[in-house]
């Protein structure tokens, strides 16, 4: 007999729902995202357990296409958006594998990934080296045929002359004293953005821009050399159906060489490069580039085409990715035309107005601290401007000189993260050196924890009690030029102070009494921490708890941003609400003395887990998590809560939402976790054994998860349980949510051979070779290997692995190694032993032809 999702929730759950189709939605994409810039792919994913346990849902990272100007580069002069980077010739931030693999773990995390991508320019260089008494002069150092993909000139074109017409597909690409480009304040669609060439949207020129086949007469011109077969995995297959409305072909994910080259113009190029990057590496969005310098019309009507419906959610459905443009103003005017969610479009705009309003208002003596609240372009589609149905919220991003954060910057993220939308922290990693001019250092040191909790516990109030909740609806309470209190309704009360002294009585605090019409009879805890804060409070002056009555009048008290002795501490502001459920600790025997808060997993490898990197690990690269490790067929998940208010349920989640107790429902088939479609609790699953508090239990939950399930990878695996607030009905849910990774490791790691052949005969015809290997399943992190091992010989026991049989790490899954003076003679051996990280290993050996002449032996074997 099936169970149906576990409605335990039920004066939670049925109240919400009814709420969430009556009240103004926030973006069903709103979760808490991070900007990761200036580190490599495989440092993300390596770090993504962090990432995971600091509870953001999504990332933003820099455009991951060859740059113009070196391999170096940020990557916003695009030089060619169809590379990625290979193992010859990585990227700055890596390869194409490894970019595939971080998005693959970013999946199991539960973690949208949101690239910036350059629609409007491409790079620095354009083809001309200069005025030449007027005329210019052709400089083809960038390289014959110049971007790949697009016509530099006229001069591209054989049947034109030599000079006419300069601007093909490029606007002003021969700047000079008599051709002056025009300035990007007066003219911002067709100027040249910090130098960089602008790409004419107006042309029509029908070529094969990524050709294939040679003397192909549609062949785009000057790119011969860029001629390849391999070409053929940046088109659509014309052979398969198509999945979508509007007859688009797809991206052949089976065979990707049986795409099908033809001509096209630039806009329908750069249509194609948006599907390739939804469909074949996994992209949920995009951060859009420089938008004010390209028509809305174009992003209207060629953008939303390319990719509406283009997309997959974590269980494989179609959908229309999330995605957000770059307009430098604070006019909702202009940043109006560039919001579209009508079911069609997915776009809206970085909330330019409300972080100018906040760098201009806060902590500014002269300046209006309470129109914060008016400035967001939240309101840019319904004129309410805290409902978090448009714009991304933000306090600092990547670029230098566009509005410096707040100096009360604590208290600006405060406010972005306990208001409904889509807010976002800043991180940069300077993982490329801490002397990189451009992306801006300033930002998040401790996004991660790694430098204290402020902006973590930030992050968990929005996850636990933000979005997707029907019925919280933003309340002032209070405004002025120092203070700022408001409710979101029956869930958060949240108080900021703009006072840099010491307040209006000189005693670390301001206060305003406030009536709070969501609250009654209730008591709530503040959950910052702020107030518990001997820096902060050393009197005790702020309240640990608030005792609301039944009127809701509260005299609100909220730190200046000096204590009442004069000490700064940059932390004026609480937060406040209903306790949620707290995890019990719990120690588990026999695991390295291991003990965990709230979520556990019981029947852990008895020795074995991965240890947090050590303090002198560098910063950019260091992993925080402990990570257990399991190695049986089961595991046993416990939630077990101590503390706080009384839950009525909990549940569980592994990844992304797999369906861990084997049940279905209807049109949500084996695999897929219950209640996807829910803005809230969507991909969690139910505890088979629970004990909920309200109902008189001891607060235990339990599930026991069949690891051989095909969906539960080797590797990195992600759990998240939630535990709500027994609330009355009507009100919207609270919880708190537990994380946890571990890592599956029930068998080696994977290994084939890529080159050469391995059938034991004629595989190898040159006495040296250089060999090619390949872990599919990516969870290996070295390669050792040896060629004729006398048969018995376990190379590890033997103590036979050194630096001179360690394979070359050429790619994420890829090692490279040379073989010298190889002899004739069928089914030699080649062994090659893999590690993981975890220390779990495999040996395996493979038949291996050599067809040469013979040649004098020297006298050694490889081992």
């Amino acid at each position: 007999m099936k169970r149906k999702f576990d409605r335990q929730l039920r004066t939670v759950r049925v109240a919400a729902a009814t709420a969430l189709a009556l009240a103004a939605l926030p973006q069903a994409d709103a979760r808490v995202m991070l900007q990761y810039f200036e580190g490599k792919w495989e440092t993300m994913e390596r770090r993504m357990p962090d990432i995971f346990m600091a509870g953001y849902g999504a990332m933003w990272l820099p455009p991951a296409a060859r740059a113009d100007s070196g391999d170096q580069s940020v990557g916003f002069d695009v030089f060619d958006r169809f590379d990625l980077g290979n193992e010859f010739r990585p990227t700055l931030y890596g390869t194409e594998q490894s970019l595939r693999q971080m998005i693959k773990a970013s999946k199991s995390a539960g973690i949208l990934i949101y690239f910036d991508t350059v629609y409007n320019h491409n790079g620095f260089s354009d083809g001309y080296r200069g005025d030449n008494g007027g005329a210019c002069q052709l400089n083809w150092a960038i390289g014959e045929g110049g971007y790949p993909g697009f016509i530099m000139s006229g001069r591209d074109l054989p049947d034109n002359p030599v000079n006419t017409p300069f601007d093909m597909e490029f606007r002003n690409i021969c700047p000079s004293a008599q051709f002056p480009s025009p300035s990007c304040d007066s003219d911002p669609l067709n100027c040249r953005i910090a130098g960089l060439i602008d790409i004419n949207h107006d042309t029509d020129f029908q070529y094969i821009r990524h050709p294939a086949t040679p003397d192909n007469p549609s062949n785009i011109p000057y790119q011969a050399n860029r001629v390849s077969n391999e070409n053929r995995r940046f088109y659509p297959d014309n052979d398969l159906a198509s999945p979508y409305d509007d007859g688009v072909k797809p991206f052949n994910l089976g065979s990707p060489l049986s795409g099908d080259p033809g001509p096209e113009n630039v806009n329908q190029m750069l249509q194609r490069y948006t599907q390739w990057m939804l469909e074949v590496n996994g992209v949920a969005g995009f951060r859009l580039a420089a938008i004010k310098h390209t028509s809305a019309g174009w992003y209207t009507n060629i953008y939303d085409f390319a990719a509406h419906n283009r997309g997959r959610d974590f269980w494989g459905r179609q959908m229309t990715p999330f995605s957000f443009g770059e307009y430098v103003t604070s006019s909702w005017d202009d940043l109006r035309p560039h919001h579209r969610k009508d079911g069609y479009g997915n776009r809206t705009v970085l909330d330019y107005p409300l972080k100018f309003s906040m760098s201009n208002n806060i902590g500014n003596p002269s300046g209006n601290f309470g129109a914060i609240l008016g400035a967001s372009a939240d309101g840019l589609d319904d004129g309410d401007t805290q409902n978090g149905s448009a714009g991304v919220l933000f306090i600092q991003a990547h670029d230098n000189g566009i509005g410096d954060p707040p100096g009360l910057q604590n208290m600006a993220y405060a406010h972005i993260l306990t208001r409904k939308g889509f807010p976002l922290v800043y991180y940069n990693a300077q993982e490329f050196g801490d002397g990189r001019d451009f992306p801006n250092r300033n930002s998040r040191g401790d996004a991660l924890g790694m430098f204290g909790s402020t902006i973590t516990k930030l992050v968990a109030i929005n996850n636990n009690m933000v979005n997707a909740r029907g019925g919280n609806n933003f309340n002032n309470l209070w405004q002025d030029a120092d203070y700022i209190a408001y409710e979101l309704n029956n869930t958060l009360l949240v108080g900021l102070c703009d006072r840099g002294d010491q307040g209006s009585n000189g005693l670390g605090y301001e206060e305003r009494l406030v009536t709070i019409p969501g609250f009654r009879n209730v008591r709530l805890k503040e959950l910052t921490g702020n107030a518990t804060n001997a820096t902060v409070d050393p009197n005790d002056d702020i309240r640990d708890f608030i005792d609301v009555p039944a009127d809701g009048r509260v005299q609100f008290r909220v730190p200046t941003d000096k204590n009442r002795n004069g000490a700064g501490h940059g932390l004026p502001y609480v937060v406040y609400s209903i306790d949620p459920p707290q995890g019990a600790t719990v120690t588990v025997p026999g695991s390295g003395s291991r003990t965990d808060v709230g979520l556990t997993v019981e029947n852990v490898h008895q020795t074995l887990f991965l240890a947090p990197d050590p303090d002198t690990a560098p910063a950019s690269q260091r992993r925080l998590t402990r990570i257990d490790v399991l190695t049986g067929n089961t595991a046993n998940v416990l939630l077990k809560l101590d503390g706080g208010t009384a839950e009525d349920n909990a549940l569980i989640k592994w990844n992304y939402g797999i369906n861990i107790d084997g049940e279905s429902l209807p049109n949500q088939p084996f695999g897929i976790a219950h209640g996807i479609d829910d803005p809230l609790t969507g991909g969690f699953d139910n505890f088979t054994q629970k004990s909920p508090r309200s109902s008189g239990g001891t607060g235990e939950y339990r599930v026991t998860v069949d690891l051989t399930n095909p969906d539960i990878p080797e590797g990195y695996n992600y759990l998240t349980s939630v535990a709500f607030v027994e609330r009355l009905s009507g009100l919207p849910p609270i919880n708190n949510t537990f994380r946890k990774v571990v890592y599956v490791d029930r068998r080696p790691p994977d290994v084939t051979v890529v080159f050469p052949t391995t059938t034991g005969v004629n595989d190898v015809t040159e006495t040296s070779y250089g060999f090619v290997v390949e872990n599919p399943d990516g969870t290996a992190n070295s390669c050792h290997y040896f060629w004729n091992l006398p048969e018995g010989t376990n190379p590890i026991t033997s103590n036979l692995l050194n630096d001179g049989n360690k394979a070359t790490k050429s790619d994420r899954q890829r090692y490279r190694f040379t073989l010298n003076n190889l002899r004739r003679g069928d089914n030699q051996r080649l062994t090659l032993v893999l590690f993981e990280e975890t220390g779990n290993s495999t040996i395996q050996t493979f038949n291996v032809g050599v067809n040469v002449a013979d040649v004098k032996p020297l006298g050694f074997m490889m081992y």
